[in-house]
């Protein structure tokens, strides 16, 4: 039987130190870049279109982020 063992460091201070808890107890899990990768953005190459298009093109980017 496998056991899996987790660490809680919501209560350990700053994010820097639950950060270096983590890491020194074998627990950092930066499963493909998670931690370290910037974070993704929704991006929109072009808004085009008429007055009523654009609006209605960034209503749906507002409301996707």
């Amino acid at each position: 039987m496998a056991w899996q063992q987790s660490l809680q460091t919501s209560c350990a201070g700053d994010s820097v130190t639950q950060a270096y808890v983590a890491k020194t107890q074998g627990f950092w899990a930066n499963v493909n870049g998670y931690y370290s990768l910037p974070p993704k953005t929704i991006t929109v190459n072009h808004l085009g279109g008429t007055q009523a298009d654009v609006v209605q093109l960034f209503k749906i980017i507002l409301a996707a982020g």
